[in-house]
């Protein structure tokens, strides 16, 4: 396996925030994702 660069080590992101001016869109990219609504 790659060596990968992570200088602060992290195991994971446990909060991700998502900001968009079109609030349709990023609703319709999540339901893409498979998010539940």
């Amino acid at each position: 396996m790659a060596s990968e660069l992570n200088p602060l080590g992290l195991l994971g992101i446990e909060f991700t925030e998502f900001a968009s001016p079109d609030t349709d869109f990023m609703h319709k990219v999540f339901i893409d994702f498979g998010f539940p609504c």
